[in-house]
């Protein structure tokens, strides 16, 4: 995880984990999943820049933590959407 990847790419892996995803006013995105609670928040930048290394540990990390997939299965995934989605 040393650079941006797409933010398609991560979208991709977490709606197909259950999770909604939303745009603020001030162009921020919320990544909702409602039955676990767990919510990522993401730079309006993001969507144009990829997203950075900072924000995709940051999400290995509460995916992890909240029992949604393990930090292996996620650089996995994570993998998997970025080659599918260039």
């Amino acid at each position: 995880m040393n650079k941006a990847v797409p933010f398609a790419a991560v979208r991709s892996l977490l709606l197909s984990l259950g999770f909604t995803m939303q745009k603020t006013p001030a162009g921020y995105f919320i990544a909702d999943h409602a039955g676990s609670g767990c919510q990522i928040v993401y730079p309006a930048n993001q969507e144009a820049e990829g997203v950075s290394p900072v924000h995709q540990t940051s999400t290995r990390h509460f995916l992890d933590a909240f029992g949604l997939l393990d930090k292996a299965r996620f650089d996995e995934e994570l993998h998997r959407a970025a080659c599918v989605g260039a």
